[in-house]
């Protein structure tokens, strides 16, 4: 493929949904266009709500325990989770056209498999910009709603801004028809867009790993030179963290609100914290054989060189045999046994991933960040440091 058209490339900017976007005026490959509509989308989910509750007397009390302004579940999810989850757009975007880019010009694709990598490109585009598939993640958005959200949230007992309990029964609110038929479904498509894109960058990631791909056991990066990778999945953190700052809220409302002890949840938290720690760096892994097998190769070719190398020096410095014609000692690419030493240290230490223990903790910290002010009512920040590295280490 094309280098030029490379560094035009994107896997996040695509769609119907982008398509909408740019009709509306958001032009997706702005900067300010992507915070215009963060800002646009989460006041869209928001206000409505703000002043429907507002009119029916939900806002702050009335006759009902849950009112809309002491419902911080709504508020982060709206104002910031929902706003984070468009702007993560900016970041993810330019990393990972660095990377697609990066396959050719460290020429880690060879050129006889271009076409190959031209092909795994073209298929990722189709899937992203698949009109079905936004179509089916829709209707998964009001599936989840249902199931994992209408029916646990809407209590039989307990009047809400969204639900309103009576002798009849329970019947829904203005404001709750509007969250429940276009705020939460805003939400969750754009968390499932998300799970999306990584899947269809996944799969890419995996066809790539198919290809005769040109690694070096010497590289310094101790992977191959496929150690980008590793920074490269680091990015998809804000997604992550917008997904932990929903949870952290819902911790924190039953804590504050329904009497729960944030030692209930420690357990989950870090739990959760472990997860997503690693589970961006889980498709990478389909390099690990075809790094493994670069490892073993090394370890003979370079193995059988070194012998080589040191007999020669041996029979030259202590035997005093210097044989005429061979060029293997005092060439310019081994200057010293010291030299060829620390080559075949560097293949010793190459990994078999491309990530490293350095890029799971670039991932845990953010993912942790949102749990913090929880955790700190109850516990010293040292500890829930030596705990998060201890369930990473």
């Amino acid at each position: 493929m094309d280098i030029q058209k490379i560094e035009n490339f994107s896997i996040v900017d695509g769609g119907p949904f982008d398509a909408l976007m740019g009709r509306i005026g958001f032009v997706p490959f702005d900067g300010k266009g992507i915070m215009k509509e963060a800002v646009a989308i989460g006041l869209l989910t928001w206000l409505p709500l703000l002043l429907l509750t507002y009119l029916q007397g939900h806002l702050f009390s009335g006759a009902i325990k849950v009112p809309f302004f002491t419902d911080i579940v709504v508020h982060v999810r709206l104002l910031v989770a929902v706003p984070l989850l468009i702007a993560a757009v900016l970041v993810i975007r330019p990393r990972l056209s660095k990377v697609v880019e990066h396959f050719l010009t460290a020429g880690i694709v060879r050129e006889e498999d271009s076409t190959k990598f031209d092909v795994a490109v073209s298929g990722l585009i189709r899937l992203r910009d698949s009109t079905l598939a936004e179509v089916i993640l829709l209707v998964l958005s009001y599936c989840t709603l249902y199931f994992l959200g209408i029916k646990t949230t809407i209590s039989h007992d307990i009047s809400a801004w969204y639900a309103v309990v009576t002798e009849q029964g329970w019947h829904i609110t203005l404001a709750g028809w509007y969250y429940f038929l276009i705020s939460a479904p805003i939400s969750l498509f754009l968390l499932w867009r998300w799970t999306w894109r990584f899947l269809i960058w996944a799969y890419f990631l995996w066809r790539v790993s198919k290809l005769d791909l040109h690694l070096s056991p010497v590289h310094p990066d101790n992977a191959g030179g496929l150690g980008f990778l590793g920074m490269a999945n680091t990015h998809f953190a804000p997604i992550l963290v917008a997904q932990n700052i929903v949870l952290s809220s819902m911790f924190a409302h039953k804590v504050f609100f329904e009497g729960a002890s944030i030692l209930q949840f420690r357990n989950t938290i870090i739990g959760i914290i472990v997860i997503y720690s690693v589970f961006p760096f889980l498709p990478l892994l389909v390099f690990s054989g075809k790094m493994l097998k670069v490892k073993r190769a090394a370890n003979f070719e370079y193995g059988a060189l070194a012998k080589k190398y040191v007999d020669l020096f041996h029979n030259k410095w202590v035997h005093g045999k210097n044989p005429q014609g061979d060029e293997l000692l005092g060439s310019a690419d081994i200057q010293s046994l010291a030299d060829l030493a620390n080559s075949y240290s560097v293949i010793k230490q190459m990994r078999t991933t491309p990530f490293d223990r350095k890029n799971l903790i670039q991932m845990a910290v953010p993912v942790t960040v949102p749990f913090l002010p929880l955790a700190l009512t109850v516990m010293p920040l040292e500890d829930i440091i030596k705990q998060i590295l201890k369930a990473l280490m």
